[in-house]
């Protein structure tokens, strides 16, 4: 029995899949209609998950087809499968189909050809990489899995990276558990049915018809194309009753209460916590805290050392994988493992901490109005230290050690202690800056524009810079030419590693310009890293994420033999929501043009404000027009 959070009808099922057969329409697909971008199409992707009460675990039957459309979606040839602990590949068959004047030829691989790799004890996973993969080839593979537990319902993506002309997920449920399911980041349609089987089943002296419930989409568009806030389309399931005795249903949960009191009682959790603070001593004993005056200083301290002693697996979880002394030895684990620990490191040096569960940004948000475990994906940690209090995330090695990164603000999360449900707010408080300084050389007799960038950035500024580039001088060094700077020299970086100040990229360079006729045409404003003004293109424009400032210093050396005859007019607009400033002064010598703005509020831009920055943006884009002297 399932109880519905999201808006889902009732229909008969709207399509049929053939695994084995190929449809004529697909080999000769070349452009997919609804995207005419896309890199390849995922003709279906089909899921089917059976209960097996006399083994006491699900069985997953997986099946996706993939048409390849161009160059850029061979990348899809490759195919990873991660297993969690206790999990089982039961089967798994792919192949790569190419057509020649039509002919089919075929290319299986199967599970002995793939590389195996387990970055914990917890995780396992194959990746596969299919042999002669092509713009018009199909891509198919399917796999069952075995999972342990019955109580258990993976949620499933209907959303990818590439558009899916269909998508399904059946689930054969035993009529003894009930079920909540919600549907998240979905305008579209989903069609649910529920049907009984036709045949019986027998655990014990049990006989039953299984009840089947079929979830189904179509023409589910690729996730660039909906959403900026990079949420997947998908449906999550939540054991909320079991049926102990004939007409007896036992509620499993149904206040944020009864969650957040299960949690801290299982074994990935709560004792998880209660063992990591037990066993943190041996981590006390590498760390001199008698130098910490403050309790601020020494939970810093302990952040910084657990960070540098662990490694994070990519695998986001609010509950440990491994046990305490596992990820002690091992030193890596997934965000609960790290973040759990850094729980009972922090109590075992006489600190305040609690865990927070929240969803990533790109998991979707918390709806509080229910209790459903399935919303949560990670947890952070709350350190306590009164009006000083911050959020750490141990497994973000970008994020200063009392902040979290872009990766985990997102509204709200759930603190887990000893009391009543406390909601925290995750939202960044603090004002991020980037600014740059620019200095810009005309030399007409030599064809160039010489420009030197100086670009300072602080807090979730440095951090996004950080993590874009990870100091890596040639990921720099490509921005920036295929921004229009090029013969780079004199590139430099300093406070990478340190992750609590300001991140700083200098360099030198000949910018790209145009020239018609005696004219010549720069916009020296296409440089910039990152920030406001340099994703006037891109959807996040529209909706910024935290307080945000971003200033341009442009100088530009007046040539004896050029003048400038058009430059960026002076502006000023200030709202509630951003404040926006140029100016420009031109001297005997040299032109200063400063471009400052500053976004106030957080969520997305109204659309008269949208509007009003397109404009501003505009502007910037005029490029600065040089002519000879008379």
């Amino acid at each position: 029995m399932f109880i519905c959070l999201g808006t889902i009808q009732s229909q008969e099922d709207i399509h049929s899949v053939d695994f084995e057969n190929i449809n004529a329409d697909e080999w000769e697909l070349e452009q997919y209609e609804l995207d005419t971008t896309a890199e390849a199409l995922i003709c279906f992707d089909v899921a089917e998950i059976k209960y097996e009460p006399h083994i006491e675990s699900t069985i997953l039957h997986r099946k996706q087809r993939i048409k390849v459309l161009n160059n850029a979606g061979t990348k899809f040839g490759e195919i990873e499968l991660t297993l969690s602990r206790g999990q089982r590949v039961l089967k798994f068959e792919a192949v790569c189909s190419n057509k020649n004047n039509d002919v089919v030829e075929s290319y299986p691989i199967d599970i002995k050809d793939a590389f195996v790799h387990s970055p914990s004890t917890s995780l396992t996973i194959y990746k596969f990489a299919l042999p002669n993969v092509k713009p018009g080839s199909i891509i198919q593979f399917q796999y069952k899995l075995l999972i342990p537990g019955m109580h258990k319902v993976p949620k499933w993506y209907f959303q990818a990276d590439i558009p899916t002309r269909y998508s399904s997920y059946t689930i054969h449920m035993i009529p003894f558990y009930e079920f909540t399911f919600h549907l998240q980041a979905s305008d579209q349609e989903c069609i649910q049915s529920t049907n009984e089987a036709d045949t019986t089943r027998r655990f014990g002296t049990l006989v039953y018809r299984e009840k089947v419930t079929k979830f189904q989409m179509e023409n589910i568009p690729s996730l660039k194309q909906t959403d900026h806030r990079n949420e997947r389309m998908k449906i999550s399931f939540q054991l909320s009753g079991y049926l102990r005795r004939p007409g007896e249903m036992v509620e499993v949960l149904s206040t944020w209460q009864q969650l957040n009191d299960r949690l801290l009682k299982i074994e990935s959790f709560g004792k998880y916590i209660n063992r990591s603070e037990k066993m943190a001593g041996r981590l006390l004993k590498e760390i001199n805290l008698a130098e910490q005056e403050s309790p601020r200083s020494k939970s810093l301290t302990l952040i910084e050392h657990l960070r540098a002693f662990s490694k994070f697996n990519e695998s986001y979880s609010p509950l440990a994988s491994i046990t305490p002394k596992e990820f002690l030895k091992e030193r890596s684990g997934n965000s609960a493992d790290i973040n759990l620990f850094l729980v009972g490191l922090l109590r075992s040096a006489g600190l305040r901490a609690d865990p927070v569960i929240l969803s990533t940004y790109w998991n979707g948000e918390v709806n509080k109005d229910f209790p459903f475990y399935g919303y949560f994906n990670h947890v952070v940690v709350l350190v306590d230290h009164g009006e000083q209090s911050f959020l750490a995330d141990a497994t973000d090695i970008h994020a200063a050690y009392d902040r979290l990164g872009l990766t985990a603000i997102n509204e709200n999360g759930l603190k887990i202690y000893d009391g009543k449900p406390v909601w925290v707010d995750l939202n960044a408080k603090h004002t991020s800056s980037l600014s740059h300084r620019i200095e810009v050389d005309v030399t007409p007799d030599q064809d160039q524009v010489k420009a030197t960038i100086i670009s300072h950035s602080s807090d979730l500024e440095a951090y996004q810079l950080r993590k874009i580039f990870e100091n890596d001088s040639s990921l720099i060094r490509k921005y920036y030419e295929n921004s229009g700077f090029n013969m780079i020299e004199d590139l430099r970086t300093s406070q990478y590693d340190n992750v609590t100040s300001p991140y700083t990229i200098a360099c030198k360079g000949i910018l790209n310009f145009d020239k018609i006729g005696k004219l010549i045409f720069l916009n020296p404003f296409s440089i910039s890293p990152t920030g406001v003004v340099s994703q006037s293109s891109e959807s996040d424009i529209w909706i910024n994420r935290f307080p945000r400032s971003e200033k341009f210093d442009l100088s530009i050396h007046k040539p004896e033999k050029l003048e400038i005859i058009n430059l960026p007019q002076d502006t000023l607009i200030s709202n509630e929501t951003f404040e926006w400033q140029i100016t420009c002064n031109e001297a005997l010598e040299e032109v200063r043009l400063q471009v400052r703005c500053q976004i106030k509020t957080t969520g997305a831009l109204e659309s008269n404000r949208q509007e009003q920055l397109l404009k501003l943006i505009a502007v910037l884009e005029e490029e600065i027009v040089f002519q000879p002297k008379e």
